[in-house]
């Protein structure tokens, strides 16, 4: 599993990575008391950028804090960027890590080494943050996915404006409001094929979103023209084309 999401109950874990890593699964509640819980994430490439879907969302004011691991210590992001709220709606958090500090690819348990509030764990080479809040959060806050997202309904409609209508997306699926699931398939297919072309080959290489927006949004565009099938196979194949060539780019 690529990517790993624990909650951590006053020191107990409880791991939401099954749920969390589909799309469309069960919620995962969290009761978050400040100064006591922590929530989790590893990721096999750096990034500097989460989406986090929200569905029982909190009402109490709080603040963000987001650490990553250095190897000895947690160490604070500079820049965060908390679009959720602290977890009041769906959204992006951004962050740039420490540079004096770094980020380090870990196991949780290693040579006797362990990772402060992972040690009942034993998980192999790992990119590790963690998010806490400065207040309780409201009882009870739920996730339905937390993952890399590169591109939204908005930049999909700044080049496929016919996307944006209600008709379409209803000729996809009833009741259909979003292209969001298939813009984290499509996000999921632009780090497969870097990974795949070599175009990611070192840790140091982050996950920045807004550098694979644009590559993003052809995929996402040629995979919703290949559901309405046989109709649209040339905007489909103008759609991978531009996607091809994106990212090469």
């Amino acid at each position: 599993m690529n990517k790993r999401i624990f909650y951590s109950d006053n020191g107990i874990l409880r791991d939401l990575s099954v749920n969390l890593n589909k799309y469309d699964s069960i919620e995962s509640e969290i009761t978050y008391i400040s100064g006591e819980d922590y929530i989790y994430f590893g990721s096999r490439l750096p990034f500097n950028s989460l989406f986090l879907k929200v569905v029982e969302v909190n009402e109490n004011p709080a603040n963000m804090y987001v650490e990553v691991w250095d190897g000895d210590s947690w160490e604070f992001v500079n820049e965060l960027i908390d679009e959720t709220g602290a977890l009041s709606k769906s959204g992006y958090i951004t962050f740039t890590p420490d540079r004096d500090a770094g980020w380090l690819m870990e196991d949780t348990s290693t040579n006797g080494g362990n990772i402060p509030g992972l040690e009942s764990l034993k998980i192999y080479d790992k990119y590790w943050m963690r998010i806490s809040f400065d207040a309780d959060l409201s009882d009870p806050v739920s996730l339905s996915w937390v993952g890399h997202i590169f591109a939204d309904d908005a930049d999909l409609a700044s080049e496929y404006p016919d996307l944006a209508k209600s008709s379409v997306k209803a000729a996809f699926k009833t009741g259909k409001t979003d292209w969001e699931e298939q813009m984290v398939r499509a996000s999921e297919v632009v780090i497969e094929d870097l990974m795949i072309n070599r175009n990611i080959i070192d840790s140091s290489q982050i996950l920045d979103r807004y550098d694979y927006k644009s590559a993003t949004i052809q995929k996402c565009a040629e995979i919703i023209f290949n559901a309405f099938g046989d109709d649209f196979v040339d905007q489909k194949q103008r759609a991978r084309e531009e996607y091809q060539r994106r990212l090469s780019i």
